[in-house]
């Protein structure tokens, strides 16, 4: 599904006064719950989260749907169906759900990204309403002609105030999937099949580009009547939903001059230190994990202890810092510059500068005695398998995706090597 995620619904939606171009008559809502209904059950993809026996409870459907849905938020399809068999197979009810800690969640969802959907699977309520998300936000801005920017919370609200006032009081499961399919498969970004879309009878924008080339084609017959077109525009002045004056319709985009969006801010560029530590046992090399807070950014998984680069600027900084993670700088070895990895978050164009420094420790517990951080010993396997992100699985799967160490190619490679012993499994062996 190539959407943007999820549009997230206030607790208390403003009722926007919407004028009777932007809005549905009784008339039109009954109208596109048939034809979208109907169409959706022809054309619905074969997913996994949408079969169906007879003899299916109906709330283990709704709970399978409900995970699929947030899955998709942001998410291709392609990516999601091994996640969600993968889920559905740990916990198969919404009970199975309620009764995981925060800690296995995070785990089967890690390296799907946006973490923050684990944890707010568990907000769902039981009751039909509407869903807008990127697709949906498509499909009725030209349905409405709503042309304004369609980050603006006042137009989220009407984009929500419209989808409640659609949804299916009967079969709200069906609608909700059944509009944003349209948007996936239909009502796309670029190139709509305006010619098989169920709606094209009701939808403002494809009469409007009708108009545009029925007035074209006038002109270059020098023959333009001007009863010959329904007006179908808003009649209101200064419409906040309507097209912008700044930003009028072009001909040549027809119905994808809806939506608009502004203009996105490029990702800030973020560096930090990441220092992998390691220590030798009995069942090979040990890696320091810290746990990130229970909000924010990649909110309860583990990383590497992480430091923004102007905290770390000498080694008395930097041993300061590693004491908070139980550990004594005494037993701690030289440092060892590996390279820079590079991860691109939604917002952020993230920079980590990483180092490897050996522990000699003498204990063997998993974790650290001292220290006010959340932390523990990982053995490759287990870093891998555990609720870790993408982003701190980079220096083992890819150790140097950009040098900004001068040294020759010799040394490089030399540490290439360092890098990917350090992550040999743990039933390899280890030298003495």
């Amino acid at each position: 599904m190539k959407n943007i995620s999820k549009i997230p619904k206030k607790n208390s939606i403003k009722t926007i006064a919407l004028t009777k171009y932007h809005d549905f008559t009784e008339e039109e809502v009954t109208s596109v719950r048939q034809q979208l209904l109907q169409w959706y059950g022809r054309n619905k993809r074969d997913l996994p989260w949408r079969k169906q026996d007879s003899t299916e409870d109906a709330n283990k459907r709704a709970y399978s749907v409900w995970v699929s849905e947030i899955m998709l938020q942001q998410t291709q399809v392609v990516t999601v169906i091994d996640y969600y068999n993968r889920w559905m197979k740990k916990w198969p009810t919404v009970q199975d759900l309620a009764r995981a800690d925060i800690e296995e969640v995070n785990q089967v969802w890690s390296g799907l990204g946006y973490y923050s959907r684990a944890r707010r699977l568990h907000e769902a309520a039981n009751k039909p309403v509407g869903v807008v998300d990127g697709n949906v936000v498509r499909v009725l801005s030209r349905l409405r002609a709503i042309g304004a920017n369609s980050d603006d919370p006042q137009v989220v609200d009407a984009f929500w105030q419209l989808s409640d006032k659609l949804v299916s009081p009967d079969q709200p499961g069906d609608f909700n999937q059944g509009i944003m399919e349209l948007g996936a498969t239909v009502c796309t970004p670029k190139s709509p099949s305006c010619s098989s879309c169920p709606l094209q009878n009701i939808c403002h924008a494809y009469k409007m580009k009708m108009k545009n080339e029925q007035l074209a084609g006038n002109a270059l017959l020098q023959r333009t009547k001007k009863g010959d077109v329904v007006d179908i525009e808003c009649v209101a002045q200064d419409c906040h939903l309507c097209l912008p004056s700044s930003q009028p319709w072009e001909s040549s985009l027809g119905v994808t001059n809806f939506p608009r969006k502004s203009k996105k801010k490029p990702p800030r560029e973020q560096t930090s230190a990441v220092f992998i530590i390691r220590r030798n046992s009995a069942e090979g090399p040990e890696f320091l994990m810290n746990q990130r807070p229970k909000t924010g950014l990649l909110a309860g998984l583990w990383e590497f202890p992480t430091f923004d680069v102007s905290d770390i600027e000498n080694n008395k900084s930097l041993f300061s810092k590693l004491e908070d993670f139980g550990l004594q700088a005494s037993l701690l070895g030289k440092r060892l510059k590996i390279g820079d990895v590079i991860h691109i978050f939604s917002h952020i164009h993230q920079t980590y500068c990483v180092e490897v420094i050996d522990y000699t420790s003498k204990s063997t517990s998993d974790h650290c005695p001292v220290g006010t951080a959340v932390v523990r010993w990982m053995t490759a396997k287990e870093l891998q398998t555990s609720a870790t992100s993408t982003a701190m699985k980079k220096p083992h799967k890819k150790p140097s995706t950009k040098h900004k160490i001068a040294e020759d190619e010799r040394q490089t490679k030399r540490q290439r090597s360092l890098m990917d012993s350090f992550f040999k499994s743990s039933s390899t062996p280890t030298t003495k």
